[in-house]
């Protein structure tokens, strides 16, 4: 009806996102995984720990991934950059809307290296 036509052409900027972050890797064979929303839910995983729902995003916290999620064209960049022939490097997996990217960071990637940087950050304070 009416109403359903109302909430689809709601903005989808009101829509909260989400990106997931999953590190892998590294000499002590770590795997664990941020999923932040632009509501400011997070979940983290951790091999030995499990799952759980960890502390919110702060306000700003959640503005920068808006922004940063606004930045990247998830459809443009390389689905893969890692150096097969490095040993024990830590690989990081970025998953949105449909779209993975994989990257041990050797090549820069613009602003999803910055978004890979503000997850890790807010993996490592929650684990």
């Amino acid at each position: 009806g009416p109403a359903e036509q109302g909430g689809a052409s709601a903005t989808p900027t009101d829509r909260p996102e989400s990106v997931r972050l999953t590190v892998t890797g590294g000499i002590a064979g770590v795997h664990r995984s941020i999923l932040a929303s632009t509501d400011g839910t997070v979940e983290v995983s951790e091999r030995k720990k499990g799952y759980w729902e960890a502390d919110p995003l702060s306000g700003a916290d959640r503005d920068r991934l808006k922004t940063l999620l606004k930045q990247i064209d998830f459809a443009t960049l390389p689905p893969r950059s890692v150096d097969e022939d490095a040993r024990d490097m830590f690989v990081y997996a970025l998953e949105h809307d449909g779209h993975a990217v994989v990257t041990d960071r050797s090549v820069s990637l613009g602003a999803a290296d910055d978004l890979i940087g503000q997850l890790e950050r807010h993996l490592e304070e929650r684990l």
